[in-house]
């Protein structure tokens, strides 16, 4: 067998899977199955002793898609809402921040998993970032990962069963099974497909330049939110490229889940899930409390309080029926708040886990 013939077999095995499961998702009605599909044909193809790595530009380009979703809902309107009430918003996003910086110091004193990986694998709202920042820091990154995606996936699920609830009790259409963006082959207008592909290579290089976690997915993000707001740019995202990239997002989080990650993070299962559960569960807690405080559906209320992270809820958001401009005002609030804050925070608790340690 030829060397190109090797390299591309991984590929053959795994492409065809991860679009299998993707349309098997898509047909049973699950939000964000063209996301999570992938994500488990990865997960059991890395089990399985799968080596793959996805291309690093590959991966970079499907995050530029998705920070450009979300810019779309970066609008003037979902800005004004924060603005409107700040102390709902900014309220709710300390309450969070720091219930997970407590779980995850009790989690690093249990030794639920080795050195700091608790602290940063529970800090919400920026998986992908709080993955790099924890490699920088010299933490088991791998593991770290293995949290914040499960959060993700548990995320994820839970929406799916509300969302399919919802359907079934109103007699509607909670759950979205269409193209993402609205149209998967739709006109192409050359001149916003150029739009697209400058925003994305100019938001990743200077986002990359100025340093910021998670440069491939919050460039694009804020300066796709600008240049649309000013009205210089608009964008285009078809649903082909946008499935594309929700598809080798969910590949590239599944194939870190390797038989020795798996096998590390089995031996704390019960007390991995505990934790997860417990910040999940506090702030299902907060968005039951925005949803009869503030009349809002309890789907939304939902989404716009879950610890997945703001990439994973705007993919899900747009493929339920939610008040999507809603859901992305909450989660980049804390997005912009745990870049901020959250690497200060998980040094501070590491440092004080790591001086308790020395001195017990």
């Amino acid at each position: 067998m030829t060397g190109a013939m090797s390299r591309m077999l991984p590929w053959i095995r795994l492409l065809p899977c991860a679009a299998l499961f993707a349309g098997l998702f898509e047909v049973l009605g699950m939000p964000a199955g063209l996301l999570l599909g992938p994500l488990l044909a990865a997960v059991l193809f890395a089990w399985r002793g799968g080596a793959l790595r996805l291309p690093s530009w590959l991966a970079m380009a499907a995050q530029a898609m998705i920070g450009l979703m979300i810019a779309r809902s970066l609008t003037l309107p979902a800005l004004t809402r924060v603005a409107q009430a700040p102390w709902m918003f900014l309220g709710t996003t300390i309450a969070i921040v720091v219930a997970a910086t407590c779980l995850g110091a009790i989690a690093a004193r249990m030794r639920v998993l080795p050195g700091t990986a608790a602290i940063w694998g529970l800090m919400p709202g920026a998986a992908t970032a709080m993955v790099l920042m924890a490699r920088d820091e010299d933490a088991d990154w791998q593991l770290v990962a293995v949290m914040a995606y499960l959060r993700v996936i548990l995320v994820a699920g839970i929406a799916s069963i509300l969302a399919l609830s919802f359907s079934a009790h109103s007699g509607g259409s909670a759950v979205g099974g269409g193209a993402p963006g609205g149209a998967w082959f739709p006109d192409l207008q050359p001149r916003r497909l150029c739009e697209t592909v400058v925003i994305a290579l100019i938001g990743v290089w200077g986002a990359r330049r100025l340093g910021v976690p998670a440069a491939p997915l919050l460039g694009p993000m804020f300066l796709g939110a600008l240049a649309t707001g000013a009205g210089l740019a608009q964008p285009q995202l078809p649903g082909w490229l946008l499935g594309g990239a929700y598809l080798f997002t969910g590949m590239r989080i599944g194939l870190g889940f390797t038989p020795p990650v798996i096998a590390t993070a089995r031996k704390a299962a019960p007390a991995l899930l505990a934790a997860v559960g417990a910040l999940i569960a506090f702030c299902g807690a907060c968005g039951f409390l925005i949803a009869h405080v503030f009349d809002v559906d309890p789907l939304t209320a939902y989404l716009a309080t879950s610890p997945g992270g703001a990439d994973f809820a705007a993919v899900i958001a747009t493929t339920t029926d939610v008040d999507v401009s809603f859901v992305m005002s909450m989660q980049v609030t804390r997005l912009l708040a745990v870049i901020v804050v959250g690497p200060w925070l998980a040094r501070m608790v590491a440092r004080y886990v790591g001086t308790a340690e020395l001195g017990s």
